[in-house]
């Protein structure tokens, strides 16, 4: 599904660009370059600096990528781009990654998926962030995120993992238990093969439905 914003369009084809032109230069004249396309871009996209947008929480960031309500998911997905970006030339120069900068771009890329943004290659760049950030303990809005994408892709027993962890690390409000339910009552309602197909079985949905109650209840003790 191709962006409907030929500007937003243009701009992540420059930089796809401009990243690969780096990674065969590997100089510093090219990260320079590289740098200050990225800069140009979000002046031109958002009207802020690199150094400014870098340094803003995700929510902060999913904020200003909202008017009334709506969350601008082209811009969203140009933004996540731009910082995924960084991260490669970092990468390029054997430099350390900021697990925050990685954290941002999986946030944006998730809620531009959320937000009903399917591009061809959003399951490979939220893939790879999780993968760099597998030894980072996520916030739990993060995890709520990545509860919600695996449940849209349908990989359910990676959604039932992310469940877990929030009721672990978080405990149990009203809100984690009626998500929690509404997944499983949703499961309920699948067919065997596509239940297999994500990961689970009719029987192991019984099962993590009954362990799920049993654990609100023991958190609520």
């Amino acid at each position: 599904m191709p962006l409907r914003d030929d500007m937003i369009q243009r701009t992540i084809e420059q930089i796809v660009q401009v990243i690969a032109w780096v990674m065969g230069q590997r100089d510093e004249k090219a990260y320079a370059e590289a740098v200050e396309v990225i800069e140009a871009a979000y002046r031109e996209h958002t009207g802020s600096g690199r150094e400014l947008l870098t340094h803003l929480s995700s929510d902060d960031l999913i904020g200003i990528l909202s008017t009334a309500g709506r969350f601008d998911r082209e811009k969203g997905y140009l933004i996540a781009t731009l910082l995924r970006a960084e991260t490669t030339l970092l990468e390029v120069r054997h430099m350390a990654v900021p697990p925050e900068l990685q954290l941002k771009a999986l946030d944006l890329f998730l809620e531009v998926r959320l937000e009903g943004l399917d591009l061809d290659d959003l399951p490979e760049q939220i893939g790879e962030l999780q993968a760099a950030l597998a030894e980072f303990s996520l916030p739990q809005a993060t995890l709520l995120r990545l509860f919600e994408y695996r449940r849209l892709q349908g990989g359910f027993v990676g959604a039932e993992d992310a469940l877990y962890e929030l009721l672990e690390r978080f405990g149990a409000d009203d809100e984690m238990a009626s998500r929690g339910r509404a997944f499983y009552r949703d499961l309920a309602q699948l067919s065997g093969p596509k239940l297999r197909a994500g990961g689970l079985s009719p029987e192991g949905v019984e099962v993590g439905r009954d362990e799920f109650e049993r654990a609100l209840t023991e958190k609520d003790k």
